[in-house]
């Protein structure tokens, strides 16, 4: 997606940099779209679009778009752009137990469905925070509660694995990697020092998110004409 100033769409693109499909988000509002994250809860693939930039810290509330992933259908012998359509399922504004933030990562845990928004701070600054998925759209805003706070400085995007055991956070630099123990909560896991995984320079880095098989990340930069990077996470980027 990009960031603000553009319509509310979705992009769906090839590891080749292909755009296959814009996805347009029927009422829906760019605001400043920081995040995205998709995750699986039963049968159904779930989209979380995160409008809760903030660089001035003087909004009132926040939004989260859940979009039902749409199936699309892909023509191996067609370089047409698709052009689709969706609508949110469901509206989450939002606001923070302590204030405005300016937050620039989005993960969602799919063994329970439970959202987390990482603030974007200076060093030893930035904190975690979540969101339970109401049950029903609600017109009053829910509140993100802090769970736990991080010894690192600008995170800029953030993602869950599939399994929802680890939690990787992107800065500007390198990405941290969170490992939760069996019966074990977020916040105890987020508590402990992460493993550092060395990421590539990037002009600007905002974004992460782990493959399907979770032990690869994805990553790529603001700007036009960007890499797709892939980076195997193995004992070597420790």
């Amino acid at each position: 997606h990009n960031d603000s100033g553009d319509s509310a769409r979705i992009f769906l693109f090839s590891k080749n940099g292909e755009t296959v499909a814009v996805v347009n988000i029927k009422s829906a509002a760019a605001y400043d779209w920081e995040d995205i994250a998709s995750f699986k809860s039963g049968k159904e693939c779930y989209i979380v679009v995160a409008d809760a930039g903030d660089n001035n810290k003087a909004r009132k509330v926040y939004t989260l778009y859940l979009i039902r992933e749409p199936v699309i259908g892909i023509n191996a012998e067609s370089d047409e752009t698709l052009d689709v359509e969706a609508e949110p399922v469901m509206t989450i504004n939002f606001t923070y137990e302590d204030g405005a933030h300016d937050c620039e990562g989005v993960a969602v845990d799919p063994t329970d469905g439970t959202i987390y928004l990482v603030s974007k701070e200076p060093v030893n600054k930035c904190k975690v925070y979540s969101i339970s998925i109401p049950k029903k759209e609600t017109k009053e805003p829910i509140t993100a509660k802090a769970i736990s706070s991080l010894r690192l400085p600008n995170a800029t995007a953030m993602d869950i694995s599939s399994d929802g055991m680890r939690a990787v956070v992107l800065t500007y630099g390198d990405a941290y990697e969170f490992t939760r123990q069996k019966d074990e909560t977020w916040a105890q896991a987020f508590s402990r020092e992460p493993r550092r995984i060395k990421m590539p320079p990037r002009k600007q880095g905002e974004s992460i998110c782990y493959g399907t098989d979770g032990q690869t990340l994805y990553l790529t930069s603001e700007y036009e004409s960007q890499p797709l990077w892939e980076i195997p996470i193995t004992d070597r980027n420790k």
